[in-house]
Formats: C-alpha cells, structure tokens, sequence
C-alpha cells in the first residue's frame, strides 16, 4: 500500500514513476486485509495507545490523514462514508481495485508496474541511480527511489528474534526486508532497537492460509480476558488491547494461554467488531487444530494448564477475574503483520544517514520507515497511505527541481 501510494502521488505530481513489486500481484498484505484506513483523531490518544519511546512519525500519520484519505476517495473505491468516534477516525475502502487503479493512472502516465521483480542492485549514478534487476536482465535508471517494501517480518529469523520461536506471519511472503537491504547498501541508517511490530495473538501452532485467516484466528478479545506466560504469570494489563498483548507476549518469550469467561466468549462470537466477522474463534481454532479447552471452573482451568505443562495461576486474582462458570482456554502465539524498526527518515520519507543527515534521492514509506510506532498500534493502512503519498510527493519534488 506505502508503495503505491507513493507512485500514486509521484505520478499526480508530475513524475514518471517505475513501481518494482517483488511479488507476482500488486496490493501485498494489504489486499489481503479488511480495507478499514482509520487512526487516531489527535496526539493525545496517540501518546495514550503507544508510549513507547522510540515512537516518531506517528504523529505525521494523525495530521496527514484526513488529506491522505481524501486522495484515496479519488478513485472511487470507498465502501462508506467516513466515520469518526471519540477517539478515530476511519474510512473502508475496496483496496484491490484501488490498488488497480492506481497502476494504471501509473500507466497512462508513462510509467510502469514490475511483477516478479527482483532487484540485484542499485548503485548511484551522478545526481540519480542505477537499478540492476532480475539478474541483470533489466536496467532503469531514476533520479529517486522511495524503498516501500512492507518490513522484514516475512523472514523467519527476524520474526523468531523479535516474537520467539512460536511466532507466526500474519502477512504477505515477500516482506523479508529486501528493501531495507537495499537501501542500507546506499547509505541508509537502519534502526533495530526498535523492537516493535504490530501483530496479533493467534492459536499456537497455527498458520493462515488465506485472508480470512487473518480476521477468524485473530483473538481480538484479549483485551477481556486473563493472558499468562509459561510461570502462570500475568504480566501486561490486557484491556490495552490485542496489539499490545502481543507485543507484551513476545517479550515473555512468545509462548502463552489465554482464558476467558463464558460471559466474554458469548459476545466474542456474536459481535462482528473489529472487523465485521462474527465467529466463534475459539471453536475456529479447534477445529484448525489449535491447543483449546473448555474447563468448568477456574479451578478446572488450572489443572487444564498443569496438563500443558504450563504453571497454575501465579495469584488468585487472575483465577477471580475470570469469574465462576466455563473457562475457555487457547494457547497462544504473536502473529507478526509489520516490524516497527526499519530505515530511520524524516518526516517527509527523507532517508537519514549514520550522522543523521539526509540521503540526497531516497526515501522510505510503510512498513520500511522506522519509528513509526514502537510500543502500540494506531493503524497499519493509515500509516501506509500517509507515509507512501508523503514520501511520493517529496520525492516528485526532488525530481523536478532544476540541475
């Protein structure tokens, strides 16, 4: 999404713009998502959902997005109007056909859309650059890149490293860091101590085959239920939401159980929030195979954790929160959508060097450009679209200044 975006604002403002996808469709993670583009509505709830300390940009995600947003609706794939809370706003779009789209006003510009490209090389060339391509097949030359690759997630040994062993990839295969590679090949400086990602908490052992997965595994109720590590311990507040359980849980080793009430599993299978899909996620994950019980107690559910090899509740509180009646047990694993730390950049998407000083003619959006959030989550798709047509934008300009 960041990389269409970008070419999509490049392209509106004047410039040529070659859009390099390494996989054999456009659209990556996103097409596979539930097209809702929202944020936060102001900074003070920004500050609330992530407090992390190395968190940057997010902040250019709330001031860009009613803009950003709007430039979207120009192609004319919203599904509704926009809707705005207390504390988001948001907007659903039909994101494939955007992403359509958006090639081909790429297209009728002169640009191009590169399927199943795979990029050997770039090197400098004057004031512009040199991309070798398909093993050496293919040559562009441009006077700016914007490196827009979806993250590093979709490499098993950043995703075990950063969410353990159990860690599984709830996105896209061809986010395996490729571009951020490229990029530090050229100067960039990339920041790893961003340990951040956004995810969700899954079923242990279980992978998603399709979209949908993405939505039935994803245990958004954690927000309303007990989590705990291998020691019984509870550790994290989880009515801090999904995200940040499972950030909390990858921190702990990556390896949990979640218990909830009866009462919580009764409106968990019957509200279609967050992202209009009532199902019985706890019977999905059954009958996928997943580690599942239903005790009657508490107490039963302690025992049911012992059978685990889990420990039993380190303090009574967690056994009280849950209440008297059915437990229902899962145990869990972080899902990783997008890693958080990436190309360190302004924020207009200038790539920042080891001194921190600007790399003249590269830019990062997406899931590429670090910092966007680092302990919380206030929206994928917002930050693609914000930092894809900012980085877009910045980089036509650079382009059409004299030399």
């Amino acid at each position: 999404m960041a990389g269409l975006c970008a070419a999509a604002a490049a392209t509106s403002s004047g410039a040529v713009t070659a859009v390099l996808e390494h996989a054999p469709v456009i659209g990556g993670s996103a097409a596979l998502s539930h097209g809702t583009v929202w944020t936060v509505r102001d900074n003070e709830v920004l500050r609330a959902e992530d407090p992390g300390p190395l968190q940057s940009h997010g902040g250019t995600v709330v001031a860009g997005f009613v803009a950003a947003v709007g430039c979207l609706a120009r192609f004319g794939t919203a599904l509704g109007d926009p809707v705005e809370t207390r504390s988001r706003r948001a907007r659903r779009f039909d994101l494939p056909l955007t992403f359509l789209r958006m090639a081909q006003e790429v297209q009728r510009a002169g640009g191009a859309v590169y399927t199943s490209a795979s990029v050997d090389e770039i090197t400098r060339d004057g004031a512009g650059f040199r991309i070798r391509m398909n093993g050496g097949a293919d040559l562009l030359e441009g006077q700016a890149i914007v490196f827009a690759t979806g993250g590093r997630q979709a490499d098993p040994a950043v995703r075990a490293d950063l969410a353990g062993a159990a860690a599984v990839l709830r996105a896209n295969q061809y986010s395996d860091g490729g571009g951020i590679t490229l990029a530090r090949s050229l100067g960039a400086e990339v920041n790893f101590a961003n340990r951040g990602f956004y995810g969700h908490l899954f079923p242990h052992g279980i992978a998603p085959l399709s979209g949908y997965d993405y939505r039935a595994l994803a245990l958004y109720h954690s927000t309303h239920s007990v989590l705990l590590d291998r020691a019984g311990h509870r550790f994290t507040d989880e009515t801090a939401g999904d995200p940040r359980n499972t950030i909390a849980l990858a921190g702990r080793g990556g390896d949990g159980v979640l218990l909830w009430s009866a009462k919580v599993q009764a409106r968990a299978e019957s509200e279609p929030a967050p992202v209009d899909l009532a199902i019985d996620r706890w019977a999905y994950a059954r009958d996928r195979g997943g580690q599942v019980a239903r005790a009657e107690s508490a107490e039963d559910a302690g025992r049911v954790l012992r059978s685990w090899g889990f420990a039993e509740f380190a303090d009574s509180r967690s056994a009280r929160d849950l209440g008297d009646g059915a437990v229902f047990l899962t145990r869990v694993a972080p899902a990783v959508t997008y890693t958080y730390g990436g190309i360190r950049a302004t924020s207009r998407g200038e790539v920042l060097d080891s001194s921190g000083d600007v790399v003249p003619g590269l830019f990062a959006a997406g899931a590429d450009m670090s910092d966007i959030y680092h302990e919380g989550y206030c929206g994928g798709l917002s930050a693609a679209t914000v930092t894809g047509m900012t980085a877009g934008m910045a980089a036509a300009a650079l382009v059409s200044r004299p030399r």
